[in-house]
């Protein structure tokens, strides 16, 4: 949407009624986290995975998210490749 986020009504359209885990794994660019400006388009209750850890851009907004949005215990566990992703059960 020229923001380097997601367009925000398309993602209220789209979004499933229901949900089991919210994965998130984007935009591509430095824009993920935008995110926290769009906190309430999505239910925090569920487990959250979040991708490119790795990234060093992109713990400490994850942090943030998970230390005051979700509210919960997470963990940085190792993937392949030396990646990383972040899990809040």
């Amino acid at each position: 949407n020229g923001t380097g986020w997601y367009d925000v009504e398309s993602l209220k359209k789209s979004m499933p009624v229901s949900y089991d885990l919210l994965l998130i794994d984007g935009p591509n660019s430095g824009a993920r986290p935008k995110l926290i400006e769009h906190v309430g388009l999505f239910d925090w209750s569920k487990p959250v995975i979040i991708d490119d850890m790795h990234e060093g851009w992109l713990e400490g907004p994850a942090r943030v998210l998970a230390d005051t949005v979700i509210k919960r215990p997470y963990k940085i566990l190792d993937g392949s490749t030396k990646k990383k992703f972040m899990v809040i059960p």
